[in-house]
């Protein structure tokens, strides 16, 4: 595993490796915790640089590595629906951010993913500073923060109250 998010409610873990994101609830099991696999459907596999749960834990938010960023829908009863799926490539490169190598594979692929408090908005954004915030509850991608310089992490601030 070389990524890997738990959602804030403690009930489900996300993990990616070069191959594939899986899914999984947690259930009480014996004073512990037992992995019990989600289903994902295969738009929804695709191996990530970084995941991210929504505060509520009812979605959960994916950097794929080929340039997708995807927003999963997570029901009580343990299933994801696919609900959102960006083309962060492609939004970078239509606002001059950005390049793509000779066969056509984006060179800074995303590697940081952060929802806002409310979940309205994910901001995704990767090491040389390109940032795109994106609007979920519109489904598109609401505007691009100036970059001065690389990106090590990337956090919404909680509002007051």
């Amino acid at each position: 595993t070389r990524f890997a998010a738990l959602a804030p409610s403690g009930g489900a873990v996300a993990t990616s490796d070069s191959v594939r994101t899986r899914l999984f609830s947690l259930l009480p099991h014996e004073g512990g915790l037992r992995p019990r696999p989600v289903a994902l459907g295969r738009g929804l596999k695709l191996p990530a640089a970084a995941l991210c749960f929504s505060p509520d834990s009812s979605r959960l938010v994916s950097a794929a590595l080929n340039g997708r960023v995807v927003v999963m829908e997570l029901s009580a009863d343990g299933v994801a629906e696919l609900v959102h799926m960006f083309d962060h490539n492609s939004v970078l490169l239509s606002r001059g951010l950005g390049a793509a190598d000779n066969s056509g594979r984006f060179s800074l692929p995303a590697e940081h993913v952060s929802l806002s408090p409310g979940a309205q908005w994910a901001a995704v954004g990767n090491s040389h500073g390109d940032v795109v915030v994106y609007d979920l509850d519109a489904l598109r991608p609401a505007w691009l923060p100036p970059a001065r310089e690389g990106l090590t992490s990337l956090a919404f601030a909680r509002g007051p109250g």
